[in-house]
């Protein structure tokens, strides 16, 4: 997987990695019902501290959420769904009624704080 390191042979390290498993998902009840296997098309990125100093690991998602032979422009009709549970966000936009993609974002510390910034 690659991994980035900083602060390596000091008093702290911070790790990140990014996978993209890539499989077929049938839902939970696959058994019982057949249903069309869906691809999972996921990015993981996982980060990991260590060290004796306290420290404070600010992340910023930006999600464009449009084809990537476009370039991104502002869209007054373009909405973002948040829903913020306990570690966790899912977030979706919305665009003239249309769902985009899905997004979850989960974490085992820290908080998650909504901001509406247009980049």
């Amino acid at each position: 997987m690659p991994t980035w390191i900083w602060g390596q042979d000091q008093q702290w390290e911070l790790h990140r990695q990014i996978t993209m498993p890539y499989g077929l998902y049938r839902g939970p009840d696959h058994r019982s019902a057949p249903s069309q296997p869906q691809v999972l098309n996921r990015v993981l990125v996982q980060y990991r501290y260590t060290g004796t100093q306290l420290a404070i690991l600010r992340l910023r998602p930006i999600i464009g959420d449009r084809d990537f032979h476009h370039i991104q422009q502002k869209d007054d009709e373009l909405t973002f769904s948040q829903m913020v549970g306990p570690n966790q966000v899912f977030l979706q936009a919305f665009r003239a009624g249309k769902a985009g993609t899905p997004w979850q974002l989960h974490w085992s510390q820290g908080h998650y704080q909504p901001e509406g910034a247009w980049y």
